[in-house]
């Protein structure tokens, strides 16, 4: 398996971006509900998620791997929306 197929690259970069996308919205949630201890891990992960994404969006050269990218914020975005609703509102 080539991982630096633009194909490969792309479903990577749509992955850290959810993924990127689900810490930073659930962190707001969570500085919201004035949950220290969640507030504190998600800072952590959004330092280490933003790192690992300048590092890979760097080398995105095709328009796949940069809408990848966009999509997967925008849909990590909405699905943290989704969970930390049903996690902060019990």
């Amino acid at each position: 398996m080539n991982i630096h197929s633009p194909l490969h690259r792309a479903a990577f970069l749509f992955v850290l971006e959810f993924v990127g996308f689900f810490i930073v919205t659930f962190n707001m949630r969570a500085v919201a509900d004035l949950n220290y201890a969640l507030t504190f891990a998600t800072d952590i992960l959004i330092a280490v998620i933003g790192f690992t994404s300048i590092k890979q969006i760097i080398d995105a050269k095709t328009r796949l791997e940069q809408g990848a990218y966009a999509l997967g914020g925008a849909l990590g975005g909405q699905a943290a929306l989704w969970l930390s609703s049903h996690y902060f509102s019990s």
